[in-house]
C-alpha cells in the first residue's frame, strides 16, 4: 500500500510538471523589452530565418554558438569599443544590440549593407534606446549600424586605427574595419 501511495505522488507530480511545461509559454529568447521592440525582434529573427542565417555558427572550439540578440549600454566599461562617448543620442539612446547571425546565410547578411541597414532600421525605430545595432558574423564582428544626427540609419564608415585619436574613440559614424 506505502509502495502505491508513492507512485501516485509521483505521478501527479510528474503530471502537474508536465502541465505546467506545456502550457506555460517560453520566455527564453525574450529580452526585457518593450513589447514593439520585442515584435521587432522577431521580425528581425523571421527575416534572418528566410535567407537561412539563423540557426547557429560553429565557434573556436568546433561547437556550435546559437544566433540570438543581447542588448547592452552603451555605457558601460567598453564604450570606447562602440564609440559611446562619442554618441550624440546619449540622453536617450544608450543601448545596442548584438546579433549573432547563423549559418549557412552568414555570408549572405555580412556582405549586403542593405539588409544590415533594414533589419537596424527596424530595431532601432522600434526600440526606444537602441542606438546601435552590431552583427556577428562568424569569427568577426562586422560592421556597425547606427542611428547618425540627421535620423537616418546607416552602415558606420570605415576609418582606420591611423585616423583614430586615441582616447577619444571614433568620430560617431564611424568603426574600425581596418585591417
Amino acid at each position: 500500500m506505502k509502495i502505491y501511495a508513492q507512485l501516485i505522488i509521483f505521478l501527479s507530480c510528474l503530471v502537474l510538471t508536465e502541465a505546467n511545461v506545456f502550457t506555460m509559454p517560453s520566455f527564453a529568447n525574450k529580452l526585457p523589452v518593450s513589447a514593439k521592440c520585442q515584435a521587432s525582434l522577431d521580425r528581425t529573427e523571421a527575416k534572418l530565418k528566410k535567407v537561412k542565417a539563423w540557426s547557429w555558427q560553429q565557434n573556436a572550439n568546433g561547437g556550435q554558438t546559437p544566433s540570438g540578440f543581447s542588448i547592452e549600454s552603451l555605457n558601460s566599461s567598453s564604450e570606447s569599443i562602440y564609440n559611446g562617448q562619442n554618441n550624440p543620442w546619449k540622453a536617450t539612446r544608450n543601448k545596442i544590440v548584438h546579433i549573432i547571425v547563423g549559418e549557412p546565410g552568414l555570408n549572405n547578411v555580412g556582405n549586403s549593407p542593405k539588409f544590415m541597414e533594414s533589419i537596424s532600421q527596424d530595431i532601432i525605430f522600434s526600440c526606444s534606446d537602441v542606438v546601435l545595432i552590431k552583427f556577428w558574423l562568424g569569427y568577426e564582428w562586422g560592421p556597425e549600424v547606427g542611428l547618425l544626427q540627421d535620423g537616418n540609419v546607416r552602415v558606420f564608415k570605415c576609418l582606420s586605427e591611423d585616423n583614430r585619436n586615441y582616447g577619444e574613440g571614433f568620430p560617431w559614424g564611424y568603426d574600425d574595419c581596418c585591417c
